[in-house]
C-alpha cells in the first residue's frame, strides 16, 4: 500500500511538473515581441470553421446548415 501511494504522488508531481513548464515556455514565448503574430496564427487554426458535408438518413438528405441541424438534433435527441 505504502508502494502505490508514493506511485500516486510520484505521478501526481510528475504531471504537475509537466503543466508547470508548459506554462512557463508559453510565457517566454509570449514575452518575446517577435512571436506575436505567430501566436496570431496559432489561435486561427484553432478557430477556423468547419462545413458538415451533405447528410442522409434513410431517404432524407440535409444540404442546408438548417437542416443538417435539425436532422443532427432528431438523430441524437430523438
Amino acid at each position: 500500500m505504502i508502494l502505490l501511494n508514493r506511485l500516486q504522488r510520484a505521478r501526481s508531481v510528475y504531471f504537475q511538473m509537466i503543466e508547470k513548464q508548459k506554462k512557463a515556455h508559453w510565457k517566454d514565448f509570449l514575452d518575446n515581441i517577435t512571436n506575436i503574430w505567430t501566436a496570431n496564427q496559432y489561435t486561427k487554426a484553432a478557430s477556423k470553421s468547419s462545413t458538415i458535408l451533405e447528410l442522409r438518413k434513410g431517404g432524407q438528405v440535409a444540404q442546408r446548415e438548417e437542416e443538417k441541424a435539425d436532422m443532427l438534433m432528431d438523430t441524437f435527441f430523438p
